[in-house]
């Protein structure tokens, strides 16, 4: 299969399954995710990997991601844990949710060690809830832009579909498949294909109250392949309309079209953290 049918059949998936779902109530946070809503914000990422909960109607989502390049633990105490090296990943993304059951979103990645900067845009779309069906599922799709300052802007499409469920009240699981028309990494050459398909996915262990140890992977599948799945690990505190993430990871990417490579090694991850701030909502 070649990439553009690999790009029409999801498409297609994604539009025939937002055409079957009615506009139903947005999937209200479980407990895996939050004991109280009210006062701890529901998680609607992982790290990098979405999950499959928009934000709540009328809020906007204001998000702050930071990547280092260098290896965490090489030096840690003359590098800062990596810190202190420059070619940093920071991301900045708003996200909004205008009804019920879908949210959409603007991020900005800076170049670091790529030739470009990332510009990503997208649409998530709840399609069925777990309180209702067993478990949450959702269709997300977008355009990514390259922006280069020699070489003009470059594009390309993305989309997902991915399903999660909770187990209990404290554990949150979730996976699906990634597909990029113009995939991103260190490594890629013009001899590479242009496109990834890959199978994302996540583990959410709520310890107490709104504290939680997550992981996450993305396991490339077919096309374009960095060589091993990309990875993170680390924690995430959840409080009221704000949540801090630190973590371990072996890429720097954040935006679709570089996590589904995955990344050209296991060992030496580099430090990250992530703030989120939810303003407004239902």
């Amino acid at each position: 299969m070649n990439d553009n049918s690999l790009g029409v059949a999801l498409a297609t998936l994604i539009f025939a399954a937002v055409g079957l779902v009615s506009a139903a109530d947005a999937p209200a946070c479980c407990k895996a995710l939050s004991e109280d809503p009210d006062a701890l914000t529901c998680p609607e990422r992982a790290f990098a990997l979405f999950l499959p909960r928009p934000v709540s109607p009328k809020s906007l989502l204001f998000i702050v991601d930071h990547r280092a390049q260098s290896a965490a633990f090489d030096s840690p105490l003359r590098d800062g844990l990596g810190l202190d090296n420059g070619s940093l990943k920071i991301g900045l993304e708003l996200r909004y949710s205008p009804f019920k059951n879908l949210d959409a979103g603007l991020r900005r990645v800076n170049n670091a060690a790529d030739p470009f900067d990332t510009y990503e845009f997208d649409a998530r779309f709840c399609i069925l809830e777990e309180s209702n069906s067993g478990l949450d599922a959702a269709v997300r799709g977008g355009v990514t832009l390259f922006y280069q300052d020699t070489s003009g802007t470059a594009s390309g499409y993305f989309g997902s579909l991915s399903a999660g469920r909770s187990i209990g009240n404290r554990i949150y699981v979730t996976a699906g498949v990634l597909y990029h028309s113009n995939s991103t990494n260190f490594s890629k050459t013009v001899a590479d294909k242009d496109w990834t398909l890959c199978a994302p996915f996540a583990l959410s262990i709520r310890m107490a109250g709104g504290f939680f140890v997550l992981a996450e992977g993305f396991a490339p599948l077919q096309g374009y392949n960095a060589g091993k799945p990309g990875y993170a690990y680390g924690f995430k505190y959840a409080t009221f309309r704000h949540s801090f993430s630190a973590f371990l990871t072996n890429t720097q990417y954040s935006t679709a079209d570089g996590v589904a490579t995955g990344s050209d090694r296991l060992d030496k991850p580099v430090l990250g953290f992530m703030i989120t701030r939810k303003f407004g909502g239902e």
